[in-house]
C-alpha cells in the first residue's frame, strides 16, 4: 500500500524528517487519493512510477553520510562524456551561421531529438553517434506528428520587447540533451529573440538522468576544460551569460518531483505557478513532463492538445 509508506507513517524517517522539504507535498497527495488508488498496482502508472524515485532518494536522505549523494551521478557524468565529439561538431557548423527563421528550424528539431540521449546515451546504438546529429535529424523527420514550428518562431519575432522577454526550460535529461538546451538558449539570445533564459532543474536525482543544478554546473565546468575549441569557446559565453543574469539557474522546486500533473500546479503550488506566468515562452522537455502535462489518461486521438492541458495554459506560447 502507498499509504503505508507516507513518511509521517515511517519510523525510519522520524529523525530527519525536516531534510524532506517536499514530505507534505507528497503525504497531502497520498493521502488525499480516491479508494482504489493507493496501492502499487491501482495507482495510475505516473504516480506509482514518481513514487518509486521519490522513495529511492529518501533512503539516501535519512542515512548519515549519504544525504545529498547522487546516485546517479558517474552514469550522467559518462553521458556527457560520451557525446563530447558530437558536441563540438554541432558547435562547429553552427558557429558562423547567421540568425534566420531556417537556423532556429533547425536548432528547435535537434532540441527535440536531443530527448533521445538518456540512459543509454553512451551506447552506440543511437543514430545521433552513429550516423551524426545532423543526419539523424534528416532520418527522424518524418517522425513529428504535429509541428507548430511556424506558430513558435512567429511568437519569438513578434514578442513585445518593452520589458524583458523570458524563455523558460523545464529541462530533462542532462548530458547531451542539456547541452542542446544551452546551444538553443544561445541562439535566442544571439538572435534578440529572448533577453533572458530560465532554466528549472530538478531538486532531488530523478528518473535517472534528470539534469539538477549540480549537474547544470558541473556540465558548463566541463565543456570549459574540453580540447574542443569550439566546445570551449561556447562554454565561456554561456558562463559568462551565467555571470550576468541572461541564464539563470530557477530556485529548485519539489514541484517538478512531485506526483501532480501540470494542471494541478496553480492550487498546489501557486507561487511557481505565478513564476512561469512572466516567461513568453515555456519549453518543456521530456517523457515524464509530457505525461504531467495530459497526465495517464486514454484521451481520443482527435481531441485538442489544449483541452488534454486542462488549464495549463500559463505562456503566451506553451
Amino acid at each position: 500500500m502507498l499509504t503505508n509508506l507516507i513518511y509521517v507513517h515511517d519510523n525510519l524517517n522520524l529523525k530527519f524528517l525536516n531534510l524532506e522539504l517536499d514530505k507534505d507535498l507528497w503525504n497531502e497527495f497520498l493521502l488525499n487519493l480516491d479508494e482504489g488508488q493507493s496501492t502499487f498496482f491501482g495507482s495510475c502508472f505516473l504516480y506509482a512510477e514518481c513514487y518509486v524515485f521519490r522513495r529511492l532518494v529518501c533512503y539516501l536522505e535519512n542515512t548519515e553520510t549519504l544525504k545529498t549523494f547522487d546516485y546517479y551521478a558517474n552514469k550522467k557524468q559518462k553521458s556527457l562524456i560520451a557525446f563530447l565529439g558530437t558536441i563540438e561538431i554541432i558547435l562547429f557548423g553552427i558557429r558562423t551561421v547567421g540568425t534566420s527563421d531556417d537556423v532556429l528550424r533547425f536548432l528547435l528539431r535537434l532540441n527535440l531529438w536531443g530527448n533521445q540521449c538518456d540512459i543509454s546515451a553512451d551506447t552506440e546504438k543511437y543514430t545521433v553517434k552513429r550516423k551524426g546529429p545532423f543526419e539523424h535529424l534528416r532520418a527522424y523527420e518524418k517522425n513529428i506528428i504535429i509541428d507548430s514550428t511556424s506558430s513558435i518562431i512567429n511568437s519569438l519575432k513578434t514578442a513585445d520587447h518593452s520589458n524583458p522577454v523570458l524563455v523558460d526550460f523545464i529541462c530533462d535529461n542532462s548530458g547531451y540533451e542539456l547541452v542542446l538546451d544551452f546551444i538553443l538558449a544561445h541562439y535566442l539570445l544571439e538572435a534578440k529573440l529572448a533577453d533572458k533564459i530560465r532554466f528549472h532543474l530538478k531538486a532531488i536525482p530523478w528518473f535517472v538522468t534528470d539534469a539538477t543544478a549540480t549537474d547544470f554546473h558541473w556540465t558548463l565546468q566541463q565543456l570549459r576544460k574540453q580540447n574542443g575549441r569550439c566546445t570551449q569557446e561556447f562554454a565561456k559565453i554561456w558562463l559568462l551569460n551565467l555571470n550576468e543574469g541572461k541564464f539563470e539557474v530557477a530556485e529548485p522546486d519539489y514541484f517538478w518531483t512531485s506526483p501532480y500533473e501540470f494542471y494541478r500546479m496553480r492550487d498546489v503550488r501557486p507561487d511557481l505557478y505565478k513564476k512561469l506566468t512572466e516567461a513568453h515562452m515555456i519549453i518543456i522537455k521530456g517523457d515524464c513532463n509530457y505525461r504531467k502535462l495530459i497526465g495517464d489518461f486514454r484521451w481520443d486521438a482527435s481531441e485538442s492538445f489544449i483541452t488534454c492541458l486542462r488549464g495549463i495554459y500559463i505562456g503566451k506560447h506553451f
